[in-house]
């Protein structure tokens, strides 16, 4: 009988504990999912950083890869595809117009995001 006994009061108190437990906000954890969702989503869109690999090293838009500019003009589709868009950025935007202009030309879709911080405003992600 005592061990009945204790068996029940120990499920009593598992189903309390259950119970007992506060939900989740529903609003915080799906915000926390569509961050988690957001940030592993692929995208349509390859982001460039045209400036020099220094300034790169220094900081650039999270996510971004540096494909300086001067390399612009020989691209190949291995390193940036036409089935995507480009997006390109450099320090206050001249550089990045230029590439724009030379890629549009080789038929690649691009946007043109200019300076580092407005490539990071539009497209809502850190400067490491």
């Amino acid at each position: 009988m005592n061990f009945a006994f204790l068996l029940i009061v120990g499920l009593v108190g598992i189903m309390a504990f259950g119970i007992g437990q506060a939900k989740p906000n529903s609003s915080n954890s799906t915000q926390a999912e569509n961050s988690v969702s957001q940030s592993t989503q692929p995208t349509n869109e390859q982001l460039i950083d045209v400036r020099t690999p220094e300034e790169f090293a220094e900081s650039h838009v999270e996510g971004a890869v540096n494909i300086e500019l001067s390399r612009i003009t020989n691209i190949s589709e291995d390193e940036l595809s036409k089935e995507k868009d480009v997006q390109l950025y450099c320090r206050s935007g001249n550089r990045s117009a230029q590439a724009a202009s030379i890629l549009k030309e080789a038929g690649y879709k691009v946007e043109d995001l200019g300076s580092l911080q407005s490539a990071a405003d539009k497209t809502k992600r850190r400067i490491i």
